[in-house]
């Protein structure tokens, strides 16, 4: 469980998810915003690049976004850290 900051900002750290074992799912994140008087919402984040994505994940823009799953690239930080950014809005 993640609680977001007063401005609504929030940040984690972790090591990239692998594949479930014995699929062909790539890997991902889920995350379920939930919000006082509010539907919940369900997404699930892909990386690019991922072996089981469609040409490994080289999307076009408009199949980047969608209503439940979303790749993101990886990007390397000034100190050598690579993140993925995925910014999240409660409907």
């Amino acid at each position: 469980t993640m609680i977001t900051n007063a401005e609504g900002k929030y940040e984690y750290r972790t090591i990239k998810p692998a594949s479930y074992p014995d699929s062909r799912n790539p890997a991902h994140v889920h995350y379920i915003i939930t919000a006082k008087g509010r539907e919940k919402q369900t997404y699930e984040l892909q990386f690019e690049g991922d072996r089981w994505l469609p040409n490994h994940g080289k999307l076009s823009d408009e199949q980047k976004k969608d209503t439940f799953a979303e790749v993101r690239p990886f990007v390397k930080d000034e100190k050598g850290v690579w993140q993925v950014r995925k910014d999240l809005r409660v409907k």
